[in-house]
């Protein structure tokens, strides 16, 4: 759903939160990053479920999905994601948000480990 940045910004009615987590070494596993993820926070998240009521929809709908092991909004709202353990199993989750919510557009990315990847593994 399109999200204006600046009027989520304009919504936003705490702008002194404490600082987030630093990242933790290297994520070994999905389990650490999502350990890492649960400490943190996405800010702009209840001033753009203000003007666009359908991010919390879309995000309770991933976190319903049994594979679905983390779900949140991205930057200030156009995006929700959910984490999956391969991915087959996103695979099966984009198709089962996709029947709930057949107009929107998703996508199943993979995420790299970047030092398997610079090592051309």
């Amino acid at each position: 759903k399109p999200v204006s940045t600046p009027e989520v910004f304009a919504q936003l009615k705490n702008r002194k939160n404490p600082p987030l987590a630093e990242p933790f070494g290297n994520w070994e596993s999905l389990d650490d990053l999502i350990a890492w993820l649960g400490q943190t926070r996405n800010d702009l998240e209840d001033a753009a479920i203000a003007l666009v009521p359908e991010i919390a929809e879309i995000k309770a709908q991933l976190q319903a999905i049994s594979t679905c092991r983390f779900a949140r909004m991205s930057g200030s709202g156009a995006t929700v994601f959910g984490l999956f353990e391969d991915v087959e199993s996103a695979e099966d989750g984009r198709r089962q948000l996709q029947e709930l919510r057949s107009e929107d557009w998703m996508s199943v990315v993979e995420i790299y480990d970047s030092g398997k990847f610079d090592a051309g593994q």
